[in-house]
């Protein structure tokens, strides 16, 4: 076979990349001095990923600072929260101050009220109202801390207790101050009480007046045997008792045989001249009442011994005022000792007898609708002869005639 010669290297070996697709005609005719297009190669597509030197820097630079920033990151957020927790900690501690200390003036007013100490607690009253420093004089002088719910509820010895506090403008605070109630079954309710203080320095404080313009404007309602005016505040709390205590008043009727229209007049008043003061010290009978019958007994005797009820119509208290029930047990205990008081004016009305300050047997008439009605117990126990009186003791206006 002849010499082939074989004058070539690998250099010119043709490329294993596909062959670049033919240009189109019109770019194939164009102008010569047209640059030739770029034939694509491994070496060049390397060269243009590859990062030069400066912008390697930079890259390492870039990856250098994140772990940077997000450690200032951390480090801001760990002193915001600890600034929160430290600013917190100062108000919760300061708040926690304020609290005490009115705590320590609520008891220590109510141990002067107790102990019957006038000058003690009027000494905490802030001037401008004698009719609030007057009835404060009157409560004390009962043996009371506060105005009593109703007047079959005798005070327990127990410290009132702050629940609530918020803060109002110009230094003055609203509490919401729970205390404690029994009746003569020894049954134990609990009533909420606003009241009012103002802060003339830290630690220094003095008992302000209720809100009673709160309590200004009024509203009325009918039933079949009441007709009673309250304060707006209480209406929520009226429109769920007034219609039992009319069902109460109505069942009592049908055994008094009571003519129609016969419907008793009541007044919750907001205003505290308006409102019988408060009188007979209660310290000083719970404990022997207790005693004498343990098992509780009508609400109508308690009634009758606190307030005179025959007059033309009856006023009682707000809620607002003489205490709001808690709990379903006080509003249950709080509804019957308004329908044995309405009752016991109910009988008034019927019977005519006049304004005296004392009629056994319209209590004792009263004290059996209340146990028909299971608004109170019966005692125990029988009474002895010797608790008997003679009928001319009871009634001696009657057998006069």
């Amino acid at each position: 076979m002849a010499n082939t010669d074989l004058d070539w290297t690998f250099d010119d070996s043709p490329d294993d990349a596909p062959a670049a697709p033919a240009a189109p005609a019109a770019a194939q005719d164009g102008p010569a001095n047209s640059a030739p297009p770029l034939r694509h190669s491994r070496r060049t597509a390397d060269a243009a990923i590859r990062p030069t030197p400066l912008r390697r820097a930079d890259l390492l630079r870039r990856a250098a600072s994140k772990p940077r920033l997000k450690r200032w990151l951390s480090a801001l957020a760990v002193a915001a929260v600890a600034l929160g927790l430290a600013a917190f900690a100062v108000y919760w501690l300061g708040w926690q101050r304020v609290r005490a200390s009115l705590t320590r003036d609520i008891l220590y007013e109510d141990q002067q009220a107790l102990a019957g100490n006038v000058d003690g607690v009027l000494a905490m009253q802030a001037g401008g109202d004698d009719a609030w420093r007057n009835w404060r004089a009157a409560e004390v002088r009962s043996g009371l801390a506060s105005l009593p719910p109703a007047e079959n509820l005798r005070p327990l010895a127990e410290p009132p207790r702050l629940l609530r506090l918020d803060v109002r403008e110009g230094g003055r605070f609203d509490a919401t101050v729970l205390r404690a109630f029994s009746d003569s079954a020894g049954q134990r309710y609990d009533f909420l009480y606003d009241q009012r203080y103002l802060q003339i320095a830290p630690g220094v404080w003095e008992s302000l007046p209720p809100a009673t313009s709160e309590l200004a404007s009024n509203r009325r309602w009918a039933g079949l045997h009441i007709k009673a005016t309250f304060p707006l505040a209480d209406e929520a709390w009226m429109l769920r008792a007034l219609p039992q205590i009319d069902t109460a008043l109505n069942s009592a009727c049908i055994d008094w045989i009571c003519p129609p229209g016969s419907a008793v007049s009541v007044t919750f008043s907001g205003r505290l001249p308006a409102l019988p003061g408060p009188g007979g010290n209660l310290a000083a009978g719970a404990e022997a009442s207790r005693a004498a019958l343990a098992g509780g007994y009508p609400l109508i005797f308690d009634i009758a011994v606190r307030q005179p009820r025959y007059r033309s119509d009856l006023i009682l208290p707000s809620p607002h005022l003489a205490g709001y029930p808690a709990n379903a047990a006080a509003t249950d205990a709080l509804r019957r000792a308004i329908t044995a008081n309405l009752l016991g004016q109910l009988a008034v009305n019927l019977s005519g007898a006049g304004h005296s300050p004392r009629n056994v047997y319209l209590d004792a008439l009263v004290a059996r609708a209340e146990l028909r009605l299971r608004l109170s117990t019966a005692p125990p126990a029988a009474s002895p002869p010797g608790d008997f009186a003679a009928p001319g003791q009871l009634w001696p206006g009657l057998l006069g005639g």
